[in-house]
């Protein structure tokens, strides 16, 4: 296992694919997941590009954590900080939903490192307040339901239809100190959620219409974290960003969906090329 040590972290990641001649493809996990959520993906993508994923701090195998869980301040570095140790210049990024929250800010700190963005199931730190709406109304059914963020992330029918990929998504979240440490100190997903909007960490959505990097958004149209009409939202705030919504999908098409999510992303990045 491979890791490098930055700002008091120890930050796991691995590279897979072609040693040389392959354009380069970092993939960036969710709140509720960390680089061994990609197992559907590491396969096909690995094929034609040289990939690398992440632990953020926190998460996996990497550490350590604040008494709040995470920082997500601390992502974007930790990310430039595995991509130089491996001699990644140039990299396209494939994000689900906090992963997106870092995409966004390498975007627009390094946009001439990054050739493409795949940004899913993320409000992505823009300020618009549908999203807040959104992560307060999850936040609060989740109480009421005494639910975990994974038991409600995906959809119905998937937890129905597959109730072994539906424990394996839960179950990769327990390997995540963010998420016990935080239980640790008694914090909960709604105060997560809600340091996670706090003023200091949202973009204005007139800002993304200077994003020049080529932006692909997409969601779930079952997504009850971050609503469809969220989604189609923060699509409309970058100059030309396309967008699709994955019919029947939770908060993780990636997931759930993985043949359909890699063949799209997979087109979509073969044009970027």
């Amino acid at each position: 296992m491979a890791f490098i040590e930055r700002d008091g972290g120890h930050i796991f990641y691995e590279v897979l694919g072609p040693e040389s001649g392959a354009p380069n493809l970092i993939f960036l996990h969710g709140g509720g997941g960390n680089a061994t959520t990609w197992w559907q993906q590491i396969d096909h993508f690995s094929k034609d590009h040289r990939i690398c994923v992440i632990d953020n701090r926190g998460f996996g195998r990497s550490h350590p954590v604040n008494e709040y869980g995470m920082n997500i301040n601390l992502f974007p570095g930790d990310v430039l900080a595995v991509a130089d140790a491996v001699g990644i210049n140039e990299f396209g990024l494939v994000c689900q939903s906090l992963g997106a929250w870092t995409g966004l800010r390498l975007v627009r700190q390094v946009p001439d490192r990054i050739w493409a963005f795949v940004g899913c199931s993320s409000p992505m730190g823009v300020d618009y307040p549908k999203a807040i709406e959104d992560a307060m109304t999850f936040a609060l059914s989740l109480a009421e339901k005494g639910e975990g963020i994974e038991d409600a992330a995906l959809s119905e029918k998937f937890r129905k239809d597959n109730p072994n990929g539906f424990y394996l998504y839960r179950h990769l979240n327990m390997f995540n100190l963010a998420v016990v440490r935080g239980a640790d100190f008694g914090v909960t997903p709604q105060m997560l959620l809600g340091s996670m909007f706090g003023p200091d960490n949202q973009i204005p959505p007139t800002e993304l219409g200077d994003v020049n990097v080529p932006t692909l958004i997409l969601g779930g149209s079952e997504d009850q974290l971050v609503s469809p009409e969220t989604t189609t939202a923060i699509a409309g705030f970058f100059d030309d960003a396309e967008l699709h919504i994955f019919e029947g999908s939770g908060h993780s098409p990636y997931f759930e969906m993985p043949d359909a999510f890699n063949q799209l992303v997979g087109n979509w990045l073969a044009k970027q090329r």
